[in-house]
């Protein structure tokens, strides 16, 4: 009786015993588990996206993953000429910034380990941005802060908090109402009558948006209200150069051109740089610059001298050459555009030129210009027998002079 008492209370401690060891390696599984959580949720690198500098109830977070893999609403009218250019990571943060402005959040934290060996920083890739699409214009109005976010998550029922440094990047053009006045300019412009017909070529589409801009389409740099954005303006009826510049684009991207904006520096004494546009067309890339094109003295001239023309040709200075495409061809006739910049025998290289054009122009340009070239202008009219009219275009590399006999 005794050996069956001591079984019987043995059993139940083999179980207990059980159980203990169970919950033991459960527990332990379980710590293990969340430290293994833990570690990864640590390692992941955020956005945050807030309508407000506080990031209070409305502002949301996102990971490094679901920003990359993230489709921007408008992304048919964006070239992605610089997107295409940047690494990953610089990437990443241009889709966030595309979120922020489809979701209109003005503020977004960018964890700062995200653009820790970046070659580009924010400011770069929110201009890339801009040359990109046709809704922001150069000029975006922003600010930038240092920032330090406390991210909480749940991981197995417990709090993990962890502190991340980066950067807040405030654009005010993201803001609901801008973009409420972006969307109705674009569904404007959609409407507008191109006069090309369906079978039209690529070359034909773009100079009939570039005349329709020209007849349009107002300079006025003092008059354009800064608070919109300037494709708003364009549609409006009066823009500066990068109201110009957006609107090609558009009108261009609707009309199945590929075409995006290149951005300059500011000349020397002057406060502003310019902003204009290169369009594939048939292969070839060519610059088109709409923002002059209602100065025009002689009829078709600035259309001729800043439509379809080379970087050869190029009047000003690009920021970022070395990121998109090369244009390297002239849609204007080769025989009527020369260099006559350093020629000892300008004269007869000009009056050589006329005769050798195939058009009734000629286009030279200088590297300087000043008021020599006016005689040497009077004696091309007088070895020609005819008159000439002159149209110049002034700029940091060149002076363009378009010459026409009449």
């Amino acid at each position: 009786m005794k050996g069956k008492k001591k079984l019987f209370i043995t059993i139940p401690a083999i179980v207990t015993g059980i159980v203990i060891a169970l919950v033991s390696v459960g527990a332990l599984t379980l710590v293990k588990e969340r430290e293994k959580q833990v570690a990864e949720w640590n390692e992941i690198q955020r956005f945050c996206f807030s309508k407000d500098i506080e990031f209070g109830e409305d502002s949301i977070n996102l990971t490094y993953d679901e920003i990359k893999e993230y489709k921007p609403r408008r992304d048919i009218y964006n070239s992605k000429i610089y997107y295409n250019a940047l690494t990953e990571k610089e990437k990443v943060v241009y889709n966030a910034l595309e979120y922020a402005f489809d979701h209109n959040y003005v503020y977004i934290f960018v964890d700062e380990e995200i653009l820790a060996d970046a070659d580009y920083t924010l400011e770069n890739i929110v201009d890339f941005m801009a040359l990109d699409s046709p809704f922001l214009q150069q000029n975006v109005d922003w600010e930038l802060y240092d920032f330090e976010m406390t991210f909480t998550e749940f991981i197995v029922f417990k709090p993990e908090s962890k502190s991340v440094k980066g950067d807040t990047f405030a654009v005010k053009n993201f803001s609901a109402a801008r973009t409420k006045a972006v969307q109705k300019a674009v569904d404007t412009a959609s409407k507008w009558k191109l006069d090309f017909s369906k079978d039209a070529t690529d070359v034909e589409k773009a100079r009939a948006i570039y005349k329709y801009v020209d007849e349009n389409i107002e300079y006025g740099s003092e008059d354009v209200d800064r608070t919109l954005n300037y494709l708003c303006t364009a549609v409006a009826g009066e823009t500066n150069c990068d109201g110009f510049a957006n609107i090609y684009s558009l009108l261009c991207n609707i009309n199945g051109l590929k075409c995006f904006e290149k951005y300059s520096l500011a000349s020397e004494g002057e406060d502003n740089g310019h902003t204009w546009n290169t369009v594939l067309l048939s292969g070839e890339w060519y610059n088109v610059d709409c923002t002059p094109a209602r100065e025009n003295k002689i009829e078709g001239a600035m259309e001729i001298m800043r439509f379809g023309y080379s970087d050869d040709l190029q009047l000003d200075k690009p920021e970022y050459a070395d990121v998109f495409p090369k244009s390297t061809e002239n849609i204007t006739p080769v025989s009527g555009c020369f260099d006559a910049c350093s020629s000892e025998n300008a004269l007869s290289d000009i009056c050589d030129a006329f005769e050798e054009s195939e058009t009734d122009y000629i286009i030279v340009a200088f590297e300087v210009f000043d008021e020599d070239e006016c005689d040497l202008f009077q004696k091309v009219a007088n070895r020609i027998y005819r008159d000439i009219d002159i149209v110049t275009l002034y700029g940091d590399k060149l002076t363009l002079c378009y010459i026409k006999a009449e």
